[in-house]
């Protein structure tokens, strides 16, 4: 489905899997808005995260519009200012780089719609889309939301790895094929953490060739990956490594393993550290250091928190130091604290 204005709707259990659009709200200016009723609304923060995603509820009272204003049931709250209250709460949306929030699709409700990306600090004032956001109807006192958080799409690596088709490898398609409910399982608290070194060896195989074939689909990135461990790559080049690996941990680290392999023996074993670094060929402290670069990288040196001195570091010609580029970025933040 496509249409002007869309906005991104993904399965809520699996962060930013099996990409879709759906028709965002009409737009909608304030002005032309005749607000019905103040009203307490609960506010129910599932935090995707982490694993298991963390859960928690509030109370905020603010204004409702009555949904009919673009066909719906139900009310519409603005977006900004649930955000702005929400983050003067005990329950603030907290974390570093940039976090999607969405609620659930209201004619899908297990497809999350988001509706903001930005830092924690900017949500309330990050554009959004749609601004006004969907309350089911209610049909006690209260009316209540659920907010979905996710990770951010902080670049192109992350963007390509969530749209990616979230099955098994062409060699178990065809086992897969009935396997179309386990959209579920990442939230298996039965899942278990511990893999054998021959399971570890077989996911870590599947996982090198997804992250392989995403490498050589990023325009320009396909070179800089294939001498990701040479001395020459210029600061950038660092950077674009260390954000591709970063992306990678985060959106494989301790998913399902049913997700990349039909083995019957780890369907229900979650995907480790161990390997993903194996599939990226590269140690756990190394891993470490694209984690932490990407952290201080997206705190000093992107949006409005830029800073010019940062910038101009990571835009040195010249063949560059990994660990030098790091210990500035951590001396920086030392000092700047």
């Amino acid at each position: 489905m496509s249409a002007n204005n869309n906005s991104a709707i993904e399965n809520s259990d699996k962060p930013a899997m099996g990409r879709v659009t759906q028709p965002a709200p009409a737009a909608v200016s304030f002005s032309s808005v005749n607000p019905s009723l103040k009203k307490k609304l609960e506010v129910f923060i599932r935090d995707h995260r982490l694993v298991p995603p963390s859960e928690e509820a509030t109370e905020l009272e603010l204004q409702l519009y009555p949904a009919a204003i673009d066909g719906s049931d139900g009310w519409l709250v603005s977006g900004r200012e649930l955000l702005l209250k929400l983050q003067q709460t005990l329950s603030p949306i907290r974390g570093q780089g940039l976090i999607r929030v969405g609620i659930p699709n209201q004619h899908v409700p297990q497809y999350t719609q988001f509706f903001v990306e930005a830092t924690a600090n900017q949500l309330p004032t990050a554009m959004m889309n749609p601004e006004l956001i969907h309350v089911p109807p209610f049909n006690t006192s209260f009316p209540c939301i659920t907010l979905k958080i996710h990770n951010g799409l902080t670049n192109p690596a992350l963007t390509h790895i969530t749209n990616e088709d979230d099955s098994p490898s062409e060699n178990n398609a065809e086992e897969n094929s009935d396997d179309d409910d386990d959209d579920d399982d990442d939230d298996d608290p039965g899942l278990i953490y511990y893999l054998s070194e021959d399971e570890v060896t077989h996911v870590a195989r599947e996982l090198a060739t997804r992250a392989d074939s995403l490498a050589k689909s990023l325009p320009g990135f396909a070179n800089i990956y294939g001498k990701a461990s040479s001395r020459s790559l210029k600061n950038q080049e660092i950077v674009q490594i260390w954000e591709f690996r970063a992306a990678f941990w985060d959106h494989y680290l301790h998913r399902c393993c049913r997700k990349v392999t039909n083995l019957p023996n780890i369907a229900s074993k979650r995907i480790t550290g161990e390997c993903i670094c194996r599939a990226l060929n590269i140690v756990p402290s190394t891993m470490m250091q694209a984690r932490d670069g990407m952290r201080l990288i997206h705190r000093y040196a992107l949006g409005v928190t830029a800073h010019q001195e940062v910038m101009a570091e990571i835009a040195k010609e010249g063949a560059g130091n990994r660990s030098k580029l790091l210990d500035f970025l951590q001396k920086w933040e030392a000092s700047h604290l």
